[in-house]
């Protein structure tokens, strides 16, 4: 059976990634979360197993098949996703046997041809009345040639192609094979597919040049532009109450249309503040992990409440403020007002008085969204001080709200990014609830530990006046020798 590591390996080798490091900044992810998979502490989700295969030049569904079996701990269970990958390599073998050997192996460097003296290939293969893409097996898998001429005998040797997107085709039988349908079923690989091909155009992932960086190109169209010219200052937002002087964060994610859930958050703390992008700390992290388990990777756009850093309390007459919340529903009116926008997520009680503000306006009653307000992310540290016990409390109390607002969500998002089964959370953070920032969110230049990692921004100093002027950033160990 596949193993992380092995897979990871079949992905570097098949693209010339020297490095983990690198190989997280293709995938998304975080350091971290590539050495546990290399370890076996943790699997690869089935987002970042079809990518992973796509690299490798495997097949997604038996890739999917191997890491949901490696993930499930009933042994039962397991067996069944066990039998059902080793069907999928089965049935490429059984369809068109082709095994490589070490001359002329494909850019995946798993398998190839056998070339005789006269030029020809020499390998065991299979010939039909048709021209269905040829599946190879291998140590790893299953992987795909395509347009090799079967006249004769004879196959001219074909290395992959540039791109992992060049010509992938939906997996698709020459005949009608019966009861095989139901496995296909079960991997929406077609979609996942189109996903990664959307994503490599978007630039939100690299697999041709592992050395690109994604990034976010910022406000560079209307009505976005006037918003970040002409924005409120410490006449709206008295500097008794907001850190006005570290300037206003405006938002992180989709301005392009696209997004399918807008996120409403509180404030920008000090990571924030130096980002230039809002939810960029844990709360952010924990909020990945609540869109990815609607499907949304990438389709979503995410403001604020409040445009500064909150210092202290805010007084009621400032939320009343006419001035303050009119041009929050500018926002609110370019992002949803004809848009494709399903659902909107308010994280704590101040968005969730933003999104009512909004609401009674005659935009927000035009508008018809599925909504749901939901405990702020990092409520639990929070309210608990320091104690454990009522850290595990809340966090299950969290983690009840979280479930309640997917079950009104998971109907409303009818178009995610990614194909999911609903997976309701436990009562206490899982692997995969946490997941890290996309560089495609953030300015460019940023490095990866900024989006990967966080507690590296700290308010320090002797008094209050201190804390509010100074933020210390430290590069977080393991990152310089």
């Amino acid at each position: 059976m596949l193993s992380t590591s092995d897979l990871m390996a079949a992905a570097k080798g098949a693209k010339g990634i020297t490095s983990n490091y690198r190989l997280a900044r293709v995938l998304d992810t975080s350091d971290n979360t590539l050495y546990r998979w290399k370890k076996g502490e943790s699997v690869p989700d089935d987002a970042h197993a079809v990518k992973l295969a796509h690299m490798a030049g495997l097949d997604p569904g038996y890739v999917v098949a191997a890491m949901r079996a490696l993930r499930e701990k009933d042994p039962e269970l397991r067996a069944v996703w066990e039998d059902m990958a080793n069907k999928l390599s089965a049935l490429a073998s059984i369809r068109r046997l082709n095994i490589g050997g070490p001359k002329g192996g494909g850019s995946d460097g798993i398998g190839g041809e056998f070339e005789d003296e006269a030029g020809s290939s020499g390998g065991l293969h299979s010939k039909s009345d048709d021209d269905a893409p040829l599946c190879v097996m291998s140590t790893y898998g299953l992987s795909r040639r395509t347009e090799q001429s079967t006249r004769n005998h004879t196959r001219p040797h074909r290395t992959a192609p540039a791109h992992p997107t060049a010509d992938l085709q939906p997996f698709a039988h020459p005949r009608p094979l019966g009861p095989i349908r139901p496995l296909e079923a079960a991997f929406p690989v077609t979609a996942l597919r189109a996903q990664y091909r959307r994503d490599a155009a978007f630039g939100a992932i690299s697999t041709e040049r592992p050395m690109t960086h994604a990034f976010d190109p910022g406000y560079i169209a209307e009505p976005f532009i006037g918003l970040c010219s002409d924005y409120p200052e410490a006449d709206v937002y008295p500097e008794d109450q907001f850190r006005v002087e570290w300037g206003p964060v405006f938002h992180r994610g989709r301005l392009d249309g696209s997004a399918r859930v807008l996120v409403i958050g509180q404030d920008p703390a000090q990571h924030e503040t130096i980002v230039r992008r809002i939810l960029v700390g844990e709360a952010g992290r924990r909020l990945q992990g609540l869109l990815a388990k609607l499907g949304v990777t990438r389709s979503y756009v995410c403001i604020n409440t409040w445009l500064y850093s909150v210092y202290g309390d805010v007084k009621s007459e400032t939320q009343h403020s006419a001035a303050l919340n009119d041009y929050r529903n500018r926002w609110l009116d370019a992002l949803l007002v004809g848009s494709q926008v399903q659902a909107v997520i308010a994280l704590g009680q101040a968005a969730d008085k933003a999104w009512a503000t909004w609401r009674a306006t005659p935009s927000g009653r035009q508008v018809q969204v599925a909504y749901a307000a939901v405990t702020h992310p990092t409520q639990p540290e929070s309210s608990s001080k320091g104690d454990k016990a009522k850290l595990a409390a809340a966090t299950a109390k969290l983690l009840q709200n979280w479930n309640a607002a997917l079950d009104v969500l998971w109907p409303a998002v009818t178009h995610p990014d990614v194909p999911i089964a609903p997976v309701a959370y436990g009562s206490t953070w899982a692997d995969g609830d946490r997941r890290a920032i996309p560089e495609s969110d953030l300015p460019a230049g940023l490095p990866a530990w900024m989006h990967e990692r966080d507690g590296w921004a700290v308010r320090v100093g002797a008094s209050e006046l201190a804390k509010r002027r100074d933020i210390t950033i430290t590069v977080p160990s393991g990152i310089v020798a």
